[in-house]
């Protein structure tokens, strides 16, 4: 019997790609202004900071055993075993916020690059950053959805009448 072959990858993936985003916009907030800088008088970055730690940790959650069990410091619901939907609408809302932005994005970026359509980018560093950001953003999505269809497929349930999955 051939064993499915093991997809953690795309967990440790999305991991990693989780951080170049808020790194920069802390770096931006600090007053760095690699790639154009950005100004934090009107918002701050904690919100994207914070979305993106919660990517970091799904898609941990989603190849780990302990990312299967509600933490201690989690009221009524400490040691408990996480619901399988939760981990997969998470991971499925997340890869599909993050593919369509990174897609759009670039996809906006090149069609303006080679003069078939008007756009904001300059393509000086600054325009170069977001590209790598947004192309970043599509690699997190692609990676959160391997993660998640590969948890689905670990975590399948056998049919009680059949027998089956």
């Amino acid at each position: 019997m051939k064993s499915k072959p093991d997809r953690k990858w795309f967990g440790y993936t999305a991991f990693v790609l989780s951080f170049p985003y808020p790194m920069l916009k802390i770096y931006w907030s600090l007053g760095g202004t690699l790639g154009g800088g950005q100004s934090f008088s009107q918002h701050s970055a904690y919100g994207e900071i914070l979305v993106f730690g919660a990517c970091a940790l799904l898609s941990l959650a989603l190849v780990q055993k302990w990312g299967r069990i509600f933490p201690r410091w989690v009221p009524f619901f400490a040691g408990k075993k996480i619901p399988r939907f939760i981990l997969i609408t998470g991971g499925w809302v997340a890869a599909c916020l993050t593919v369509p932005m990174g897609f759009l994005a670039i996809f906006g970026y090149l069609m303006q690059a080679i003069g078939l359509a008007d756009g904001p980018v300059s393509f000086d560093g600054t325009g170069l950053m977001v590209f790598i950001v947004y192309g970043e953003w599509l690699l997190l999505g692609i990676a959160l959805g391997g993660a998640t269809l590969a948890y689905q497929h670990q975590t399948r349930v056998k049919c009680v009448k059949c027998g089956g999955i």
